[in-house]
């Protein structure tokens, strides 16, 4: 089916893009549609992600999607003002939708890494870096961004290093903002604690 092989496309093109390649732009299909597959992907994945780390049982939060949707719509305004400076309306849905096809797969990557280190997988050696590779997968996408559109679209080296300092800084600011936010929140007991006082609180 078309969406399917549209959706394989702009994945794909997420690739190009974590590796820094300007051929993602050859690869993506932006459109109001793909845009809102690749977010609900992107909410899915997150959803995943809080599930593992929360358990069962648990509950689904609705005000997380305005939260996690959040980037995306930062990343439109991004767009826009690519679209308005080289008229070119392709660019206004672009960056959003590939950073939601490349937060999709650094998402499942950071599922598998969470499973690993549930199952005591990973080497105690290297769990303690494993705050900065998380820190790294979050702020891989968003220069992957800056610097794929910017340099396609030849903008000074200054202007690029602005438009990832601005980007990062408010991705930074949502982060810590929303850092207890959830898709998913876990409701099972606390360990030692009734389900009376629960009640209570």
């Amino acid at each position: 089916p078309l969406p399917l092989i549209e959706l394989l496309r702009n994945l794909w093109a997420a690739c190009h893009l974590l590796a820094f390649r300007r051929s993602a732009l050859r690869w993506l299909l932006p459109s109001p549609v793909n845009f809102l597959v690749l977010l609900a992907l992107s909410l899915a994945v997150s959803v995943l992600f809080d599930f593992i780390s929360e358990g069962w049982p648990g509950e689904w939060s609705p005000s997380g999607v305005a939260v996690y949707a959040l980037p995306a719509f930062v990343l439109l305004v991004f767009g826009q003002v690519l679209a308005s400076r080289h008229g070119l309306w392709r660019l206004g849905l672009a960056p959003a939708s590939i950073w939601l096809g490349a937060d999709s797969l650094l998402g499942l990557a950071q599922c598998l890494l969470l499973v690993a280190q549930q199952h005591n997988w990973v080497a105690p050696a290297a769990s303690a870096w494993l705050p900065g590779v998380y820190t790294f997968l979050y702020a891989w996408p968003i220069l992957a961004v800056v610097f794929v559109f910017t340099r396609g679209l030849a903008w000074p080296w200054w202007e690029r290093t602005l438009a990832f300092v601005a980007l990062f800084a408010v991705f930074s600011a949502w982060s810590l903002t929303f850092s207890d936010e959830r898709l998913w929140y876990s409701t099972a007991p606390e360990a030692g604690l009734p389900e009376t006082s629960r009640l209570l609180e």
